[in-house]
């Protein structure tokens, strides 16, 4: 079974690399990517000659072509070059031997189920679910009312909703929620405290609870089970019953639009009155929009915790703030992006945050700058990492001391160079199918294809610094 696991290696693990083709028919796009270390990793001597001669090179083209490329030293030591079908995936490397894989999506998604059945964890979701549910889900043939029924969506769920949209009131005129535009239209939803007592008893609340509860003992009886949850949901009724709550979602809207939304909980639970309040709006400012978060705890006497976040959109220029906070209102993390889209050829900006721990650490600090610059048939894009132990303020203060690392991206576009060339004209049935192979069969191609395995890796190694190669050399014993 191991070496039927090694094809999911060889063929899925490359299926990530799903390339989009937006350009035109027998166009190539090529984008080469480098990094080099910053003064921070700057005392590590084998990263900073590694970078120095290494890139990873990516081919896309039309009708889902892929390629990914290892280079060293200008030399190709490794490539896996991949065409996308409707009906599977063609694979070809040098590591592979001279014939191209293939791997029907059939063959890949019964490999997947077989391996999911045997794994402990999708044995207890098949035991949450429903063996028919789970079985549907896993195979794709999962109706809608499948999936309504298998979360608990029934009749006496949709009643409940109809029942609680029923009770909206919807207001038309002018209103405004926190300096945010004005809307025509408001709609106010109440959830009572009768209202929360009923959902206990829907479907869909107890199969969330049953869930949860097998997660962490999927060793309980379906008696043990349901015991649990009765004793749960009892005990939840009986806390709602001795409480005050109500739940409160208002929706500002103008001609269909948004504009403002607020949610609210709040009442008495315990002897003690409190609320939580979390709401969007959107304020138009000339020819941008503003939007604000506000998230927001409060008791009798105080509002003690507040978060926030924003988001500026217009066309020269997108800029959005998050804070965290703690209860005490004392800020946990904070971040920062902007970006400048004035130029549609160059592109600039940069994201920043920073997280407050307790006294022992102090701060830490994070900076990413970006620049893009295109034309029409290249673009070169530059991304810098910097970090701190202080503030985005020290960080900028003293750049070439703080940077990590940074990536440069590379793209052009050109004619087709032929590099797909081996794959233009694959086939399944003259190509090499490792799914469709027996135990035996797969242990022989395996050992068919060790030599060229071992010559792809000698290439790796030979291109790299002369003081690691060797290193390696010694290690692997060929010296």
């Amino acid at each position: 079974m191991k070496t039927k696991r090694f094809a999911i290696v060889v063929c899925l693990i490359l299926i990530v690399f799903t390339f989009s083709a937006s350009v035109a028919e027998d166009q190539e796009t090529v984008t080469t990517v480098t990094c080099q270390p910053g003064a921070l990793l700057g005392d590590i001597e084998a990263l900073d000659q590694i970078c120095d001669i290494a890139a990873v090179r990516v081919h896309s083209m039309p009708e889902g072509y892929g390629a990914l490329m290892l280079v060293l030293n200008d030399v190709d030591t490794l490539s896996v070059l991949l065409k996308f079908e409707e009906n599977g995936v063609y694979l070809e490397s040098q590591a592979l031997g001279v014939t191209p894989l293939y791997f029907s999506w059939e063959d890949l998604k019964t490999l997947m189920t077989e391996q999911m059945e045997s794994d402990p964890d999708v044995l207890a979701a098949s035991s949450m679910y429903g063996g028919e549910f789970f079985q549907a889900m896993l195979d794709g043939t999962m109706t809608e009312e499948q999936a309504m029924e298998m979360m608990g969506i029934d009749e006496v769920f949709m009643t409940f909703i109809a029942d609680i949209q029923a009770a909206q009131s919807v207001e038309t005129g002018a209103f405004s929620l926190d300096g945010s535009d004005i809307a025509s239209q408001k709609t106010v939803t109440e959830l009572t405290q009768d209202d929360m007592i009923r959902a206990m008893d829907l479907t869909i609340v107890r199969k969330s609870i049953s869930n949860q509860i097998m997660m962490e003992s999927p060793s309980l009886t379906e008696e043990e089970l349901d015991a649990e949850v009765d004793e749960l949901l009892a005990e939840a009724k009986q806390e709602l019953e001795e409480s005050d709550l109500t739940v409160t979602v208002t929706t500002y809207s103008s001609d269909g639009a948004f504009v403002a939304f607020e949610f609210r909980f709040s009442g008495e639970m315990e002897n003690e009155t409190g609320a939580m309040t979390f709401t969007v709006t959107k304020t138009s400012i000339d020819q941008a929009e503003f939007y604000q978060m506000k998230f927001k705890l409060s008791d009798a006497q105080d509002e003690y915790a507040n978060q926030y976040a924003s988001l500026y959109v217009s066309d020269a220029f997108v800029s959005g703030k998050l804070q965290l906070n703690s209860f005490e209102s004392e800020p946990i993390l904070t971040a920062a992006f902007n970006c400048d889209t004035s130029e549609p050829d160059h592109m600039t900006g940069e994201f920043t945050a920073t997280s407050y721990d307790d006294e022992d650490l102090g701060l830490g600090s994070l900076l990413v700058t970006f620049d893009r610059q295109r034309n029409d048939v290249s673009a070169d894009t530059a991304v810098n990492l910097y970090v701190s132990e202080g503030s985005v303020d020290d960080i900028k203060a003293a750049m070439n001391d703080s940077g990590l690392i940074g990536f440069r991206f590379r793209t052009i576009k050109q004619p087709n160079s032929g590099f797909f060339a081996g794959l233009e004209g694959a086939a399944p049935d003259t190509s090499v199918q490792p799914l469709q192979m027996t135990e035996s069969e797969l242990n022989a191609y395996l050992q068919a294809i060790q030599q060229s395995m071992t010559m792809s890796l000698l290439t790796v190694v030979e291109n790299l610094p002369p003081d690691i190669s060797d290193a390696l050399m010694q290690e692997m014993g060929f010296y």
